[in-house]
């Protein structure tokens, strides 16, 4: 697993600003997740579910079976906000992503392996 390639794949992505990947245990021995998380431009912001969908494809390639769970999670310019950055309540954008798949958590999009599959085809 490259994270620092899958990292530069995900930053090649339109509206990708930056992105991190990280793979951490999920609370039970031997049962791991990777988490992605994005920042976006405005542009990428406007166009988040072919955002996800890109980002979700590039981890599927890269990882594959080989996790249960896939987190994703974006931080987005907050013009006129405290702060030049927030992250993004997924949650409450679902409607406009276009795919059905993954669980919503607040910030969080959460797939499993056989969600990853169903919208990409089997791993190689």
């Amino acid at each position: 697993m490259n994270t620092e390639q899958v990292t530069e794949s995900l930053k090649a992505i339109d509206g990708v600003e930056d992105a991190t990947v990280t793979v951490a245990l999920n609370g039970f021995p031997g049962n791991y997740r990777s988490t992605t998380r994005l920042t976006v431009t405005a542009e990428g912001d406007a166009a988040l579910g072919e955002v996800l969908r890109q980002t979700a494809s590039v981890i599927w390639a890269e990882y594959g079976t080989q996790l249960p769970q896939y987190r994703f999670a974006v931080e987005a310019p907050w013009p006129g906000g405290p702060q030049p950055l927030q992250l993004v309540v997924l949650r409450d954008r679902q409607a406009e992503f276009g795919f059905t798949q993954g669980k919503y958590l607040g910030t969080h999009l959460i797939l499993t392996r056989e969600e990853l599959a169903a919208m990409f085809g089997a791993a190689e």
